[in-house]
């Protein structure tokens, strides 16, 4: 039994030292942070990828467009807004919901007013036509 263990000692004790060098100089490195850490997993080029494929998503089934007021004007500025939802995509049917905003907001009131006016509406579909033809 003594030999035993006096020869486990002699053969783990280099192997003991061996692991314990990496060890020592991984403890001397800094830590890294953990954004670099995200970048050694997950490559920029697939979150790039990611965010293209979310706004042409975005694009295909939203469209907005406005008009902001000037800065520095002196008397009631105005700005409008247009949105438009397409359920089933740009690329599959001109179908779509609309709204339409505009505000109001004059200088020289102690508290800015905001006037919000919606109008939503569908594109209505033609009416069914009736066979005249059956008796």
């Amino acid at each position: 039994m003594r030999t035993w263990l006096i020869a486990i000692i002699f053969l783990a004790g280099p192997l003991l030292l061996a692991a314990e060098a990496p060890v020592a100089a991984a403890a001397d490195r800094p830590t890294p942070k953990a954004s670099e850490l995200l970048d050694e997993i997950i490559p920029k080029e697939l979150f790039r990828h990611l965010y293209s494929e979310a706004l042409s998503t975005l694009h295909e089934y939203i469209e907005m467009e406005g008009k902001l007021p000037g800065e520095g004007s002196s008397h009631q500025q105005g700005g409008e807004f247009r949105l438009k939802l397409f359920p089933h995509g740009k690329s599959r049917s001109q179908e779509h919901l609309s709204a339409e905003g505009s505000f109001r907001v004059a200088p020289e009131a102690d508290q800015p007013e905001f006037t919000l006016r919606f109008k939503s509406f569908k594109k209505a579909s033609p009416p069914a036509r009736t066979n005249d033809d059956v008796i």
